[in-house]
């Protein structure tokens, strides 16, 4: 029989009330019964502070702390410090957790010692909770050693890490505002072994209010200033980061990360993110965030595939909006542009007819 609170699950959340439900009962429906449940509520000023009223007094592992609104880094510090466990899980008040999510990561870690973090799978739903794909990470010590210089292989609310190794390495820092997980991966990373579960564990919810959408430009400088930080570290150097409390694009420039590469980031998440809209059937943010890269000074950098692959999402816009002449445009712009896509590119249309075909059913029958 494992202990009482052997694991600490944190969250915070501000003005979460849409989603924040269905998130609180799929923890509370886990099959690993032992934990503690630790919900940082950072301000909210919409009906947040009463639904964790309710849950909190309908179950004692809720533990519910209130604070005037500090932001996401200052309140997952507080959460994982308040943490009695001996490990602690992250959870987002947006996304469902599996209900075998615990119990798969504590037979992993109690089996693997020397894993410090480990995260696993999750299914992308779309607002409505409607499941879209997929989405694993390499999972071996050495494969996502790999993946880390480049990019997170971890998706941040399926993570479960151990008390220790979040107290070793201090925490998440606070000038790495929207990677504050991707830095603190990397430093774990330096101490101790890490995996990812091959099975999903989380419902990851996509829509259009989350912090990858809002704020992609700080996301994008503190993703490099992670690297960075990190590559200076395994030089043996001291971390140009420690006493700094704003990033900034000087700073990335004196460690050699130029305009040009900060500026291909921020295209390739473009991209990403609005593909990611386009599949939930949010084709209003993802327009507006098509125009909104047309408009910006990164619009005269595309590269040709990249060119040619927002040329393809530009055409699945243009055709839930029923501008099917706009969107045979784009289509052939793309293939001018990179003529090796063709095959693929009629299964792409067909896929989108058909998906189109299903929201404006929806659309009608709830008309």
């Amino acid at each position: 029989m494992y202990t009482d609170n052997l694991v600490s699950i944190v969250t915070s959340v501000f003005n979460g009330e849409r989603f924040l439900a269905q998130a609180v009962e799929s923890v509370l429906r886990q099959s690993f019964r032992n934990f503690e449940f630790i919900i940082i509520d950072d301000g909210s000023t919409d009906s947040t502070g009463s639904i964790l009223e309710r849950y909190s007094q309908q179950d004692e592992r809720i533990r519910v702390f209130r604070q005037e609104n500090l932001g996401l880094i200052a309140s997952l510090n507080r959460g994982c410090r308040l943490a009695s466990g001996q490990y602690i899980a992250r959870m987002d008040g947006d996304d469902v957790a599996l209900a075998e999510r615990l119990e798969k990561q504590v037979e992993f870690m109690k089996a693997n010692p020397s894993i410090g973090l480990l995260g696993g799978a999750v299914e992308f739903i779309s607002a409505q909770g409607q499941p879209l794909s997929i989405s694993g990470n390499p999972t071996t010590d050495t494969e996502i050693r790999k993946a880390l210089k480049y990019s997170s292989p971890f998706w941040h609310p399926t993570v479960m890490m151990r008390r220790e190794a979040f107290e070793l390495v201090g925490g998440y820092r606070m000038a790495f505002v929207q990677a504050e997980d991707y830095d603190m991966w990397l430093r774990i990373a330096e101490n101790f072994k890490v995996a990812n579960l091959s099975t999903v564990l989380v419902q990851y919810r996509l829509h259009p209010h989350q912090v990858s959408v809002l704020h992609r430009k700080k996301q994008i400088i503190s993703s490099l200033a992670a690297r960075a930080s990190a590559d200076e570290r395994a030089k043996g150097n001291l971390d140009p980061f420690d006493a700094v409390e704003h990033i900034t694009d000087d700073l990335l420039t004196s460690l050699g990360i130029s305009e040009s590469v900060q500026q291909k980031e921020l295209i390739k998440n473009y991209v990403w993110t609005i593909r990611n809209m386009c599949n939930t059937g949010e084709y209003q943010t993802a327009s507006a965030l098509m125009l909104q890269l047309q408009r910006s000074q990164e619009a005269n950098r595309l590269e040709s595939r990249t060119d040619a692959d927002l040329s393809l999402l530009a055409a699945r816009i243009y055709l839930d909006e029923a501008r099917v002449w706009k969107a045979l445009a784009s289509v052939v712009r793309a293939l001018f542009l990179r003529p090796l896509i063709f095959g693929s590119l009629v299964l792409q249309v067909v896929g989108w007819t058909r998906k189109r075909n299903l929201t404006v059913a929806r659309r009608n029958a709830t008309s």
